[in-house]
């Protein structure tokens, strides 16, 4: 007990000083038997609406058991935003203020909160304050498929000019049928969010990542691309008949083997390239389509692994310099890292919710939470 109060205040501490974060003081539960107790501790305690975070300390023993249950009822059954934390990490004296910060980082995601935006370079300014003189939404989208067969459908699109803020959405895909109409309704109710959020306009560029794309998917692509067309072409008729996005669609590759490095004659011979590198070399991006290869993480251990882009559909003034430096900029907003990450965020984050739900949750996720980054 007393080691948990001096945590708590740390972790108070430190939301207060670093993120500017007031935490209250939380309501204490116990149970002795968390995979017998704990649906009745949330039943009796957990008031929808009214109750904003619940955080869970697991014991080592049946940890993985006690997170899936607890992670079913906070966002299927009761759905709040909650974490979920080992009790051991509570006494680990190494690196405590990172992992406070880590946590309280993640509750703030969770928690309607945007962590931080990226603002262009100035050189560059004038090129996004064209792009961004209209609405604009980046979406990301992903299917994930089980050990056991079944395939999960995640699609994460941002709702503000800053990219700070997202719809969620994911539902499991039976059949070629049902891939397509779960992408129609999560498009649908991206667009309604949008709209609510943006004093009822609409997006007039669509910025859509899709992964993780093999050679035999890109026929069900153009598919998924009508399906899109026809969710825009539906509101179209009701918000007004001249209502012609423009959509830039973008395909990212499951696996590639290829390896880029930078001379460095000083550092033995070769080295990883540096965070936002890109190679579009068409000897070496050898595609049907207009195509890049990025390196957006930073590698300091074995060899970076660079994301293969293939720009399946954009419009014609929109320059492949520009996608490149969008998706360079896209990979710094996964709140999940402090860092540039491999992938654009919200492809990341359609891929993290897609494994979520299909893994931990297998069920869908409930709607009240579709506004949180609640799988983070």
């Amino acid at each position: 007990e007393p080691v948990l109060d001096i945590w708590i205040n740390s972790l108070r501490t430190t939301a207060q000083t670093g993120f500017k974060m007031a935490l209250g003081e939380p309501i204490r539960l116990m149970c002795s038997d968390p995979r017998v107790e704990l649906p009745e501790l949330l039943q009796r305690h957990v008031i929808i609406g009214q109750t904003q975070f619940v955080l869970l300390m697991t014991p080592s023993n049946d940890s993985w058991k006690v997170y899936r249950l607890f992670k079913e009822w906070t966002c299927c059954q009761l759905p709040v935003p909650s974490q979920v934390i080992k009790s051991d990490t509570i006494r680990k004296r190494q690196s405590t203020g990172m992992i406070l910060a880590r946590i309280v980082q993640q509750m703030n995601a969770k928690s309607w909160g945007p962590l931080w935006h990226i603002l262009p370079e100035e050189k560059e300014t004038p090129v996004f304050e064209k792009f961004y003189r209209h609405p604009v939404m980046m979406l990301g989208i992903n299917i994930y498929q089980t050990s056991g067969g079944h395939r999960w459908m995640a699609l994460v699109a941002s709702l503000n000019k800053a990219c700070s803020q997202f719809y969620s959405g994911a539902k499991e895909c039976t059949d070629s049928a049902s891939l397509s109409v779960n992408l129609q309704n999560l498009f649908r109710d991206a667009l309604l969010d949008f709209a609510d959020n943006n004093d009822r306009q609409v997006p007039q560029h669509l910025v859509i990542y899709r992964g993780f794309v093999e050679d035999e998917d890109y026929p069900s692509l153009e598919v998924e691309l009508k399906s899109l067309q026809a969710v825009l072409n539906v509101a179209a008729k009701q918000i007004r008949e001249e209502y012609v996005p423009e959509i830039t669609y973008i395909a990212v590759a499951k696996q590639d083997d290829m390896r880029i490095f930078s001379l460095r004659p000083d550092v033995a011979n070769i080295a990883n390239p540096e965070s936002g590198t890109v190679v579009d070399d068409p000897k070496i991006c050898s595609s049907t389509f207009p195509s890049f290869y990025a390196i957006n993480q930073s590698t300091t251990k074995g060899t970076a692994v660079p994301a293969h882009f293939s720009v399946l559909k954009k419009p014609e003034n929109m320059s492949m310099d520009f996608i490149q430096s969008l998706t360079y900029r896209l990979s710094l907003l996964y709140y999940n890292s402090n860092a540039a990450i491999r992938l654009p965020a919200p492809l990341m984050y359609a891929h993290r919710l897609a494994k979520f739900a299909g893994t931990v949750l297998r069920r869908e996720p409930s709607n009240d939470l579709r506004l949180t980054l609640y799988y983070l």
